[in-house]
């Protein structure tokens, strides 16, 4: 769900699910569900290395483990820069299947350079749901700030925009970029 009005047409009105019901509901954008009043929340964390081999394994070779030198050493081309996440990991994965080692491993370089569409068609939707300072503040933090103490992010971001707070909640609220011990993460 990206929009209140979709929480409220899903669990409103009378009779919509019945008793014992369990719903599961996704969005790119916390403040939604707590608007809404949902406080169970699970944020999605990035894939760990073994979770990501297995996941690219399985849809680039149709098994849990790379089987051989070849396929480990694709594994681990599309891991340093797929970082964990799934939806990368998947999509690349399954682009590689079926195909010959050389040209796994020519798409492979070329995508170090030229991101798959798929991919950077889900970015783009979140980022063009934010406004025009969020989009600034965004792009900011992504040249200059990975890594960076949260605390300094703020302040030098306090200088140039006029809601360098909020703007650095929403950006965590709509998970394009995160904090991990006060450091931020794209």
């Amino acid at each position: 769900v990206s929009k209140l009005s979709q929480l409220e047409f899903l669990f409103g009105g009378n009779n919509r699910l019945g008793p014992g019901s369990l719903v599961i509901v996704t969005t790119r954008d916390k403040q939604v569900l707590i608007r809404y009043g949902i406080d169970l929340i699970y944020e999605m964390e990035e894939l760990d290395e073994d979770e990501s081999i297995q996941l690219f394994s399985q849809n680039a070779f149709k098994s849990n483990n790379p089987m051989d030198y070849h396929q480990l050493k694709l594994s681990q081309m599309v891991l340093s820069f797929a970082n964990g996440n799934p939806l990368a990991i998947k999509v690349i994965g399954s682009s590689l299947c079926g195909k010959t080692k050389s040209y796994q491993e020519s798409e492979v370089k070329k995508l170090k350079q030229v991101p798959k569409q798929d991919i950077q068609n889900v970015l783009k939707w979140s980022f063009d749901g934010l406004d025009c300072e969020e989009k600034e503040m965004f792009l900011d933090i992504v040249c200059f700030f990975k890594g960076k103490d949260r605390d300094h992010v703020t302040r030098c971001m306090d200088a140039c925009y006029v809601s360098a707070h909020s703007g650095i909640e929403n950006l965590i609220n709509k998970s394009l970029i995160s904090v991990s011990r006060d450091q931020i993460a794209v």
